[in-house]
């Protein structure tokens, strides 16, 4: 996986989680609760990444459809959707 692909990924699980790193043991959901876990192993600075974009648009996840995303634009202006 190139750099660029795999910092599509991890951005795509900090905007997609709305828990802290420290302290994945509290997220009432367990998807949420692997990912900020898997997070901690990566060492993924969750609120770093997110002060360095603005959310424009947040669609939450649909346990019927098995969806939900999240439009974000970074400090370069480009827009991002995950």
């Amino acid at each position: 996986m190139t750099t660029q692909h795999s910092t599509l990924v991890i951005e795509g699980v900090v905007v997609s989680t709305i828990g802290s790193v420290f302290n994945p043991k509290k997220s009432q959901y367990p998807t949420e609760k692997a990912i900020l876990s898997w997070g901690v192993e990566l060492s993924i600075k969750f609120e770093a990444m997110r002060s360095e974009a603005i959310t424009l648009y947040v669609c939450p996840f649909n346990s019927e459809e098995k969806r939900g995303g999240v439009a974000m634009q970074l400090s370069n202006s480009d827009v991002h959707i995950h």
